[in-house]
């Protein structure tokens, strides 16, 4: 979703009959709010348990729904602002996870893999916007945070120490 506001920032000022030299209000507005997410999370200095993971994507999903269906240009900018605000929470997450899961002679692949799907995921976005326009863009990053959403949901839920054997 990140991506599709800040690849989209001109669509969207268009979007609300400013010109184009206005994009850069969306860019900011998302970069604020991840700078003031970012001293957060490093205030805090903790590894957030899986149900306020949950709560972070959900938050997440608010945010994007506000910039997908915002009609005034305050409600779509306090949804990039959301957005921007919990993606330092939810990168850090994901990394320090990852770290958890890797062994240490795969450490460097794994991390260069979420950088790959981190890319991938600007590459959708980009390619939704481009060939769909920016309603489809929004649309289809929102589909895929709530899946994320969902699995992150499930995989909290689930007791711990479980495990599945195939």
């Amino acid at each position: 979703m990140v991506a599709s506001v800040e690849i989209g920032a001109v669509s969207f000022a268009l979007r609300f009959d400013l010109g184009a030299q206005w994009a850069f209000l969306f860019a900011l507005v998302l970069c604020l709010g991840s700078v003031t997410g970012g001293v957060v999370v490093s205030v805090r200095n903790r590894v957030p348990r899986p149900w306020a993971v949950v709560a972070y994507l959900a938050a997440t999903a608010a945010g994007s729904s506000l910039v997908l269906l915002g009609g005034h240009l305050a409600v779509a900018l306090a949804g990039a602002a959301v957005i921007g605000f919990f993606l330092p929470a939810l990168g850090t997450f994901y990394s320090l996870a990852l770290d958890r899961l890797a062994p240490p002679e795969r450490r460097a692949e794994l991390f260069a893999l979420l950088r790959t799907a981190t890319s991938l995921g600007v590459v959708v976005a980009s390619g939704l916007l481009a060939l769909l326009g920016l309603r489809a863009a929004l649309v289809g990053t929102l589909a895929l945070l709530l899946t994320a959403l969902a699995v992150t949901a499930l995989r909290a839920a689930r007791p711990a120490g479980r495990t599945v054997t195939p």
